[in-house]
């Protein structure tokens, strides 16, 4: 369970989970990056797509400054995991930047 696992965390800038591995989670973590307001940048792989299943809404709830890999900017109306995913542009629009 992954739920709130960085919750409020809002000192931080970045997250590398390039190593992560969503493949084997039960359910989508809810609140996973919630309150993170100077989170910018999160690293991950294709491996780490959470965009699958629509449980965790508020997963990006006040991450105003993230930014996707491919420019798609943090939008309020926009913070559940449909967009835990690598950024592929206006057509597959995520917060996660591939490394």
């Amino acid at each position: 369970n992954m739920s709130r696992m960085f919750e409020n965390c809002s000192t931080i800038t970045s997250l590398d989970l390039s190593s992560f591995d969503g493949s084997s989670l039960s359910s989508i973590p809810r609140d996973m990056f919630s309150g993170c307001s100077n989170l910018t940048t999160i690293y991950a792989t294709s491996a780490f797509d959470l965009s699958g299943d629509n449980t965790g809404t508020t997963m990006f709830y006040g991450c105003s400054k993230l930014v996707g890999g491919n420019g798609t900017t943090w939008n309020q109306n926009a913070v559940g995991n449909g967009y835990a995913r690598i950024d592929g542009g206006s057509g597959a629009p995520g917060y996660f930047t591939q490394k």
